[in-house]
């Protein structure tokens, strides 16, 4: 279910191909959207500043690839929120009491510029971009990359890292 509830949200594989979302009004059940061109991968669900109900995640696709996207679960609208990234993301807007950003964790390719990064992106398709730091996972698997996640005011954010073993747990004030 969507952040406010007015949508209910399913991921996986549709259609045969996998990473494909789908939405449906919660009230009407009639189906609001479906992104076959633009799959997500670790992806959340938020707010723009418009109050409008996003998937927010990073683009798996080959129309947009690289970029943090939009999709709109009541129009079926899509919007690029970012330039190209990396291949390798995962993103939050567990800060609901600061709808609008979408918080990032780009792993450690050097080919984008916010490669290595935690930072937050506004949802509503300008681009604009807090940097927060780098962080030193250098990936070595899936649990060691850096899965942001920021508190409920969006003050603080909590992600992980590998310190070339274990994954551990930092956080800080944004």
């Amino acid at each position: 279910v969507s952040q406010l509830g007015g949508y209910i949200v399913i991921h996986g594989v549709i259609d045969g191909v996998g990473q494909r979302v789908k939405a449906w009004s919660r009230t009407t059940l009639q189906q609001t959207g479906y992104w076959p061109t633009h799959p997500l991968g670790h992806f959340d669900l938020g707010v723009t500043p418009a109050g409008r109900e996003v998937a927010f995640g990073g683009d798996a696709g080959t129309l947009n690839p690289t970029q943090m996207v939009t999709l709109d679960l009541g129009s079926g609208g899509f919007s690029s929120v970012s330039r190209p990234t990396t291949w390798d993301w995962h993103a939050s807007t567990r800060n609901t009491k600061r709808p609008g950003w979408g918080v990032v964790g780009t792993n450690n390719s050097t080919a984008f510029v916010l490669s290595g990064e935690i930072y937050a992106l506004k949802l509503d398709g300008s681009q604009a971009v807090e940097r927060y730091g780098h962080h030193r996972s250098v990936v070595t698997d899936y649990e060691a990359a850096p899965f942001p996640s920021p508190s409920w005011d969006g003050k603080r954010i909590v992600f992980q890292a590998d310190d070339g073993g274990a994954p551990i747990v930092v956080g800080g004030e944004v």
